[in-house]
């Protein structure tokens, strides 16, 4: 580390004092990242494990869920219209009733993880998060597609 003086003028008493100034080489301030080799990448410097992307991403899986969940629930109401005695109406009418059960919970979870104070705590959420919306999606694709094939 290198220190440079530079004169500052204090407003108060006119004179000029030196005043050290720190000034680090590159190599002090990024040298972990410069001393890592081109092909390995480290985990300290990735975005994904900050706590304000993981911020983002909760708050864009929040609404994507709740969106879902209401979708999911306005399809069930919808299929209440048809034949309850086929057999086909029922199971895509109960998929999608848990469907829209694994998206609340996704909400609940995420909300959760919202407010955790802790990191730790706030990025186990996000991949149980994570799994539970992806189940729930694919869950809810499978349905439509039985619902396409059988129904109409």
């Amino acid at each position: 580390m290198r220190i440079i003086y530079k004169s500052y003028m204090t407003p108060d008493r006119g004179n000029s004092l030196p005043v050290p100034l720190k000034v680090h080489a590159l190599s002090e301030c990024c040298g972990s990242v410069l001393s890592e080799s081109k092909n390995r990448k480290r985990v300290d410097n990735d975005p994904r494990n900050s706590a304000k992307w993981r911020r983002n991403e909760l708050l864009s899986l929040l609404s994507t869920s709740g969106s879902l969940a209401g979708l999911c629930i306005t399809v069930v109401a919808l299929m209440n219209t048809f034949n309850k005695a086929r057999a086909d109406v029922t199971v895509v009418d109960d998929m999608l009733a848990v469907c829209a059960t694994a998206f609340l919970l996704s909400t609940y979870l995420i909300f959760w993880a919202l407010r955790s104070r802790a990191d730790r705590i706030s990025a186990v959420l996000l991949n149980v998060v994570d799994g539970v919306f992806l189940s729930a999606l694919t869950s809810m694709i499978i349905a439509g597609f039985i619902m396409i094939h059988s129904i109409w």
